[in-house]
């Protein structure tokens, strides 16, 4: 394997182990009974170094109602999260096409 994708490999590595954790830190709040979830604070709790800023950049709500008959992938905002921490942790990777068009907005 050349330098390059063992690298990535790395990176991917890392990024699947920081979403972990947020899956963990969301779906033990879930567990708790909590009926929303602040965002941010279930980011930084996962290892993410977010601010406020970051959350207004990305357009994301501060708090998301829990939707119980759903997996946690399919109403919290992790795609954005995700694809800032790409960006953030390794600029030089793009992270997926199809996510990176519907997680940045854009002015119309």
């Amino acid at each position: 394997m050349s330098p390059l994708d063992e690298t990535l490999v790395r990176a991917n590595a890392e990024a699947n182990d920081t979403f972990e954790r947020l899956r963990e830190v969301v779906e033990a709040r879930v567990q708790r009974g909590q009926q929303q979830i602040h965002v941010l604070e279930a980011a930084r709790e996962s290892g993410l170094e977010l601010d406020e800023r970051h959350l207004t950049d990305l357009q994301l709500p501060e708090i998301v109602p829990v939707n119980q008959i759903l997996p946690w992938h399919d109403w919290f905002p992790f795609r954005p999260l995700w694809c800032w921490w790409w960006h953030y942790r390794y600029p030089y990777y793009r992270c997926c096409p199809w996510w990176w068009y519907r997680c940045h907005w854009y002015a119309s």
